[in-house]
């Protein structure tokens, strides 16, 4: 997981680039004489990161709403297509924990229905080696809604991280999952909704007696703590200003919710380059994620973003990836999957869903496995943006080398750059985003290439107008049978020394 950013120079046989444009109302230029607006320049010795974990996503094992077996089994189909790198995998305490009994004990629920959904997912993970970050929501608010039931412990208590650790060692030694790396204590522990309800000094005692529980049972090098998970952004520097803290952190992480207007600008490229300098000042050793990744822009009152049935939606998602790949991130999660996953009010600490939530899901996802339940089977389908996160989870996936690539000198045009190792030859692959009012052209040089390339094209644009994919404008066939995105176009022969131009129109 260490960056680095002084790897010595060498030479590489290219013998496949995965390419993929991702723009509003923007096409791969076939013209390679068109005048250039920038030329950009990808340094093949100039790796960020070593071992980038991938484009990943939150995915909860539907707590809340029934799915049937054929609903997995298309969720399954798509994350296959996804070659998914990288998950985040919560539970609320309350699926593997029954209180305390009358010796002040734990009674555990690891048998029951929804650990059995937990375990389905994690099975999915293991057979296909995807990285997985699991974790709790948090101490749970449930003790109000189970009357009798003996919850006498604090967030920062040492019970409560006991019962985490036993979570811990028995999907790590009963289990036997290998794909779990980290465990995120609380989510989001800054905001006011949190069982830290933003309590600095409760949160690092939760840390510090979660590692010491975890070094008790001998699985503390095994699986690592992730912190802090904060949605404001402020306590990574107190973790980082804490040596004790420091210690028991494996990775860092933040929640990143944006404004258009941000990515658009470049600004959060920036952030996310203050954010890496300050870890490598202090603690270089570790790595850096984007524990969920979305934007604000339309949210509703219902925690629901409507705007990821949009077409500009999928252009800025995609931004905010290349500039945290361009940053030098050890990867990131998008939030989130699937709509079915969650509803407004579930953090309350409810046993059941109530009637109506349904109607007040959190629609944030690539789809809605549900509708066709809910009489809206249109709302199972693959949305827009996935055409774009897909491109990114299957081209720049777990392992790869991301590299230097340098700044456009043109607004709202970024490219993002990485090596994908096979035996002593490599593939590469880039993202280029225009996500600006104006045509531009763009030429990418690999100084260091060796050898002619062929270039496939993912093209993300919407010339007609019609909020659809223009390459993907199905992605359903007439049965009703998915329909995955695929390549728009190849050019071979292309001499990546030289460099080759992208026309993007506005």
């Amino acid at each position: 997981m260490r960056r680095k950013c002084a790897k010595k120079d060498f030479l590489v046989l290219v013998i496949l680039m995965v390419v993929f444009f991702t723009a509003a109302n923007n096409v791969l230029g076939k013209n390679s004489g068109a005048e250039v607006d920038a030329t950009v320049e990808v340094d093949m010795g100039g790796v960020l990161v070593e071992d980038f974990l991938g484009a990943g996503v939150q995915w909860s094992a539907y707590p809340w709403f029934d799915v049937s077996e054929s609903d997995w089994e298309k969720v399954f189909k798509r994350v296959d297509y996804l070659k998914l790198p990288f998950v985040r995998v919560m539970v609320d305490m309350t699926t593997f924990f029954a209180g305390l009994d009358e010796n002040g004990e734990p009674r555990y629920l690891f048998d029951c229905e929804l650990m059995h959904r937990v375990y389905k997912l994690l099975d999915y993970c293991e057979r296909n080696n995807v990285i997985v970050m699991v974790g709790q929501w948090g101490w749970s608010n449930t003790a109000k809604h189970r009357e009798g039931e003996n919850w006498g412990f604090e967030p920062e208590s040492a019970m409560h991280t006991r019962i985490s650790a036993d979570y811990i060692n028995h999907l790590v030694n009963v289990k036997g999952y290998k794909c779990i790396r980290w465990y995120d204590m609380i989510n989001e522990p800054d905001g006011s909704w949190s069982s830290c309800k933003g309590n600095w000094e409760q949160y690092k005692a939760v840390v510090s007696n979660l590692w010491k529980q975890l070094e008790r049972r001998g699985i503390s090098r095994r699986i690592g703590i992730s912190g802090t998970g904060d949605v404001y952004r402020q306590w990574i520097g107190k973790a980082l200003g804490d040596e004790r803290i420091r210690e028991c952190l494996a990775i860092y992480n933040e929640h990143h919710y944006l404004w258009n207007k941000d990515v658009v600008s470049g600004q959060f490229e920036q952030l996310v380059r203050n954010r890496l300098a300050s870890i490598e000042a202090k603690d270089s050793e570790k790595g850096y994620f984007a524990g969920e990744l979305g934007f604000l822009d339309g949210k509703n009152k219902r925690d629901q973003q409507v705007n990821v049935y949009e077409f500009w939606y999928g252009v800025s998602m995609a931004d905010a990836a290349i500039q945290m790949l361009r940053a030098g991130v050890s990867g990131f999660l998008a939030w989130d999957m699937d709509d079915s996953m969650h509803w407004a009010g579930d953090s309350d600490g409810p046993l059941e869903a109530p009637p109506n939530a349904y109607e007040r899901r959190k629609i944030w996802g690539f789809w809605n496995i549900t509708g066709a339940e809910n009489g809206m089977a249109e709302d199972e389908n693959m949305r827009p943006w996935f055409y774009t996160w897909s491109a990114l989870s299957r081209n720049f996936p777990a392992g790869c080398q991301t590299l230097k690539a340098s700044a456009s000198g043109v607004e709202a045009v970024r490219i993002a750059a990485a090596r994908i190792a096979e035996g002593d030859k490599y593939h590469l692959s880039f993202a280029v985003v225009n996500n600006s009012d104006e045509q531009r052209n763009v030429k990418i040089v690999v100084p260091k290439a060796q050898g002619k390339a062929t270039l496939s094209s993912y093209e993300y644009f919407d010339i007609d107008g019609d909020n659809k994919v223009d390459s993907w404008s199905e992605v359903v066939d007439k049965n009703g049978n998915d329909i995955f995105p695929s390549a728009s176009s190849k050019r071979k022969n292309i001499d990546l020394a030289g460099g080759f131009t992208v026309t993007l129109p506005s």
